[in-house]
């Protein structure tokens, strides 16, 4: 069988799957995330990035969404408002910055309520994982929180997570790309070359 052919394959498995069952088979290959609630601490939000997370979904006390705090959010947080332009406005930090940025004094008064995402992007955990990439595709992002009717979160799929299971799927090998060391740097117009 062509490699084309495996992932075609790959791919038919993967895309008629439920989310819900994709995400149960997939998990290795989603994004990692915590929960919390909508009083969180900004202190505590933080502890969740710095041990890997790559989203902070919060949740209300019965465990249902309420928000989604993504990398985006942390960095707008931060003062690159340049990012808040790709965000639906009053939704999460951007309601907050005013040009200057986080400050020290704000640790204590800042919440998970204040920079979530209130309107995060959200799949059903019913459909199928090619409606869950129309829905993506729609609403112009690469990850969405899936949930049930309840709004009871399953995980966060993102297109990364899909193509991995497609390839995984198709039982081809996932290198590791090139890193330089410390130090050394690769540009591609320098090919061949390395810095002293």
């Amino acid at each position: 069988m062509s490699m084309i052919e495996s992932l075609v394959n790959g791919a038919s498995k993967v895309l008629s799957m439920k989310v819900k069952n994709f995400i149960r088979k997939y998990r290795d290959l989603t994004p990692l995330y915590d929960y919390v609630v909508e009083d969180e601490p900004l202190s505590n939000i933080l502890q969740h990035v710095l041990q890997g997370k790559h989203y902070v979904i919060v949740i209300d006390s019965k465990g249902r969404l309420k928000g989604l705090i993504t990398y985006d959010d942390i960095l707008i947080l931060l003062g690159q408002t340049s990012l808040a332009r790709h965000h639906i406005p009053f939704t999460g930090p951007r309601r907050l910055i005013k040009g200057s940025g986080l400050r020290p004094e704000d640790e204590g008064r800042i919440r998970a309520k204040d920079i979530m995402d209130r309107l995060p992007h959200c799949v059903p955990a019913n459909d199928t994982v090619a409606e869950a990439i129309a829905l993506m595709e729609r609403d112009g992002t690469q990850h969405a929180v899936v949930t049930d009717e309840k709004h009871m979160v399953y995980g966060v799929l993102t297109t990364h997570s899909i193509l991995r299971a497609v390839l995984q799927e198709s039982g081809l090998e996932i290198k590791t790309p090139f890193r330089p060391k410390p130090g050394e740097h690769y540009w591609p117009e320098e090919k061949g070359k390395r810095e002293p």
